[in-house]
């Protein structure tokens, strides 16, 4: 009896493991770090439902809008953050799933004139050449 009650516990732990095809399989976001000031579309690649929607956080801060692009791509677009720094990126599902990647998102500080770093650039052509100044 003994035998038959730890094979029916065996039995039903693995079918407990068995994949659901509704569960988020998270693989990657792309891309991985931008400005602490702009908003950006980020790609997260994964398995999405098209018939619910979900809900992406990024630390505190709510994705100002998401949408499910195929069965294998989520886009949200990051807010603004609050200061430079890792923050974790949380996905909720209407269904009810909710996912966490741990500090998969790193805000990143401006700084400096980009004008500055630019160069000097071409020189001016004269005669014969296309470039408008």
């Amino acid at each position: 009896m003994k035998r038959v009650a730890a094979l029916l516990l065996l039995g039903s732990s693995l079918a407990a493991c068995k994949k659901d095809p509704n569960d988020m399989a998270l693989k990657d976001l792309q891309p991985r770090s931008g400005a602490v000031q702009a908003e950006q579309a980020i790609t997260i690649t994964g398995n999405f439902r098209d018939d619910i929607g979900y809900t992406v956080y990024f630390g505190p801060n709510r994705a100002s809008r998401t949408s499910v692009r195929d069965p294998e791509t989520l886009v949200a677009v990051c807010p603004a953050g609050k200061q430079p720094g890792p923050v974790d990126i949380i996905i909720m599902a209407d269904n009810g799933l909710t996912y966490r990647m741990a500090q998969a998102y790193t805000y990143e500080g401006g700084g400096g004139n980009v004008m500055e770093q630019m160069g000097e650039g071409p020189q001016r052509q004269t005669g014969g050449g296309n470039l408008a100044y």
